[in-house]
């Protein structure tokens, strides 16, 4: 069985992030700052072999990071394809994916292909999402603890919240888990 980094902090050796001799100074930076392991390699691909976790952010036009190089369960955080012309991970990396985490609901639509879209945020994420008439189940993990001046969630949803109602309510002593679905 391959043995594979829990966390490693892995830098690819990539011209289009800059010279070849700043990228191979980093991981003594990284070793010096953080305390932490650190190499360069020469491409992508060594660098994600037998990672467990990859980040990527960068603004490339073409993937960096292909599907092949990928074993199962790897979890890939792709920071700078956040706009229609960026494009870090390759078709594959996103159908394997169990899950697709975006910036905004277009690409959220353009990621899914057609499966189902699950949108994170706060209130105002909530809020927006719903007076827009585009959720179909909602979980709401609710903590008693007020954060700053708080924000109500449903503050301008109107009373039938777009057609939700709960549908299961899970309770412990620190979290009360709610199940909302369109009825």
């Amino acid at each position: 069985m391959t043995r594979r980094t829990p966390a490693a902090l892995l830098l690819a050796l990539l011209t289009a992030c800059g010279s070849k001799e700043a990228a191979r100074a980093q991981p003594a930076e990284v070793r010096a700052d953080l305390g932490v392991e650190a190499g360069a390699v020469d491409s992508p691909a060594a660098a994600a072999q037998d990672a467990a976790v990859i980040v990527t952010a960068t603004t490339a036009r073409e993937p960096v990071l292909r599907a092949e190089w990928l074993a199962p369960g790897t979890h890939v955080n792709a920071a700078g394809a956040n706009m229609l012309l960026r494009r870090e991970l390759d078709d594959q990396v996103i159908a394997r994916a169990g899950l697709v985490a975006v910036d905004s609901l277009d690409q959220a639509r353009r990621a899914a292909r057609g499966k189902d879209v699950s949108l994170a945020g706060g209130a105002k994420a909530a809020q927006h999402y719903l007076n827009a008439g585009l959720v179909d189940e909602m979980l709401i993990s609710l903590v008693p603890i007020l954060l700053g001046r708080g924000e109500r969630l449903f503050d301008g949803i109107g009373d039938d919240l777009h057609g939700l109602e709960l549908a299961r309510t899970v309770a412990t002593p620190n979290v009360t888990h709610l199940e909302l679905v369109k009825r």
